[in-house]
């Protein structure tokens, strides 16, 4: 799929994924194993709402998901908390705003923990921790 995006010039493409109930970004090349490939996209997971929080499988390989020796490497993960994904798109551009929450609590609210955004044209995402 990547590879068609190159092939046919395929610009400003974002993939938004979820149920592996952790948080991940990172931006997409056609060969990962090769750093100078061109980022040609860029992928959101979002955590899940109410389900077990965390990446278990990497959690229980590495210590936590944000110490796997990734390829490509991430832009953020966070495999311990549940929330959810904002997605905000018009013609200037794409911001993606994680909310990470405490499924067990009644009374915590949910908090903003990190905002991505792109510019049309531009696959590079600005990475904005909160």
């Amino acid at each position: 799929m990547l590879s068609h995006l190159v092939d046919n010039d395929i610009a400003n493409t974002v993939f938004v994924t979820g149920d592996y109930h952790s948080f991940w970004q990172a931006g997409l090349r056609p060969d990962f194993d090769d750093d100078a490939s061109p980022l040609i996209a860029n992928e959101f997971a979002a955590g899940a709402i109410s389900s077990g929080a965390g990446a278990i499988n990497e959690n229980l390989l590495f210590g936590k998901a944000e110490y796997g020796p990734w390829q490509p490497a991430f832009n953020f993960i966070d495999g311990s908390h549940n929330g959810w994904g904002l997605l905000e798109a018009n013609p200037t551009g794409l911001t993606v705003t994680y909310l990470a929450h405490d499924a067990k609590s009644r009374t915590r609210l949910p908090k903003a923990t990190v905002r991505f955004s792109l510019t049309p044209g531009d696959p590079q995402v600005d990475v904005e921790r909160l």
